[in-house]
């Protein structure tokens, strides 16, 4: 399936010719354009554990959040920091701070 997503993709067919789906640089996320399901793309500069969540962060404002259940499906947070990432999911606000809810490492495309 993931495959045929990507041919997609590639192809602009289907939903990935629709404007909406297609990647925003993590530094454009503002509070008008923040709803719903996006494509992220950014740097992944750091990571941090809480009791809830883990985070990788694109920055003090916008991060990826993975819950607890998840975690052990990814591989090393550490190893996400410094590369480019397109993250997919769900983006929420809490204050002046976004972050992108995944549940699965094929949520997250980083660059070789």
């Amino acid at each position: 399936m993931l495959a045929a997503q990507e041919e997609a993709e590639r192809g602009n067919i289907g939903v990935w010719s629709d404007a909406a789906y297609s990647p925003t640089p993590v530094e454009r996320l503002d509070q008008s354009n923040y709803q719903g399901w996006k494509r992220v793309t950014g740097k992944i500069i750091s990571f941090k554990q809480t009791v809830k969540h883990s985070y990788l962060l694109f920055s003090d404002k916008v991060s990826v959040s993975i819950e607890p259940s998840s975690l052990p499906l990814f591989i090393a947070l550490e190893s996400y920091i410094g590369k480019n990432v397109e993250v997919r999911g769900w983006v929420k606000r809490s204050r002046d701070r976004f972050y992108v809810i995944v549940r699965h490492p094929a949520d997250i495309r980083a660059e070789p």
